[in-house]
């Protein structure tokens, strides 16, 4: 039986790409990295045969997140595009808009072109548009940072949030500590963040950076708000910056299923697994392991 919802967390080794089908057929990208290996773009167009994106979320114009731009925009043009409006544009062209290279020179051109108004149906405060699947964005403004925070990217990182029947996704990019802060004491993300089931994919593909502060403490305001049942972790082998230790005691555990064998797991990791997908079929939750 297929899915009525599915949420797939693709392996482009240190980068970030999440594909989410709704069970009205709409098709939404998180971010847009990808691997030596695979291109997410270019998997969907050739195996998958999608010819069209209903809408691209990026969290932040770091390289990692928007390589895989150019396949996208040249194969499955994204009908809207969901970014920070508020983005320092010196963070993100530190050398100035001449003389571009990739990815950025598409993230240029598609900055230019995707600047018109969506149909209602299409925006994300009406769920009835994307299959009672509610999105929430959210970010922060310069002037919420501290002086110290304001010249890091990550902070600038689009949040969203996923609900769908009792479960909630959270995508917060590469928010460091002082990002997390001015989006929970700007915006009413607490007030979106409920569900019987609540997977978090880690900040900063689960460094360091992404979870702890200056002094090396776990940064607990918001995993002691969202208690989380599971912790995707986005990066490639071998890299030993990840930090799911700082995760784990904070999460619940959900079952997962890996070839056949299911076993209980609070953090998981695509350095391993070619995609980790999260899967609604009769309203019971799967978590798989490819």
């Amino acid at each position: 039986m297929s899915p009525e919802f599915v949420c797939n967390i693709w392996k482009v080794e240190h980068g970030s790409a999440a594909f989410v089908q709704t069970p009205n057929n709409k098709l939404i990208l998180f971010d847009a990295g990808r691997s030596e290996n695979f291109s997410p773009a270019l998997h969907m167009y050739f195996n998958r045969g999608i010819k069209r994106v209903d809408k691209l979320i990026i969290s932040h114009p770091h390289k990692d997140h928007i390589r895989d731009l150019p396949h996208m925009l040249s194969m499955l043009p994204p009908a809207s595009m969901v970014t920070n409006p508020y983005t320092p544009e010196r963070l993100v062209y530190q050398s100035g808009k001449c003389n571009l290279q990739e990815p950025l020179t598409t993230w240029k051109s598609m900055e230019d072109q995707y600047t018109g108004s969506v149909p209602d149906t299409e925006k994300f405060d009406n769920p009835n548009g994307f299959g009672n699947v509610q999105f929430n964005t959210y970010f922060a403004h310069e002037t919420q940072l501290p002086a110290g925070a304001r010249e890091n990217l990550n902070n600038y990182s689009l949040m969203t949030t996923l609900r769908y029947r009792g479960l909630t996704i959270v995508f917060p990019g590469d928010l460091e500590p002082d990002g997390w802060d001015a989006i929970l004491n700007n915006t009413n993300l607490s007030h979106n963040i409920d569900g019987n089931i609540r997977i978090l994919l880690a900040s900063h593909h689960g460094r360091r950076s992404g979870i702890r502060d200056s002094n090396g403490k776990v940064y607990s305001r918001f995993l002691d708000m969202f208690a989380p049942h599971l912790t995707i972790i986005s990066d490639r082998r071998g890299n030993e910056t990840t930090d799911p230790e700082a995760y784990r005691p904070y999460c619940k555990g959900l079952p997962v299923r890996t070839k056949g064998v299911v076993e209980e797991k609070k953090v998981l990791t695509t350095k391993t697994n070619e995609c980790v997908s999260i899967q609604i079929i009769n309203n019971d939750l799967l978590v798989k392991l490819y």
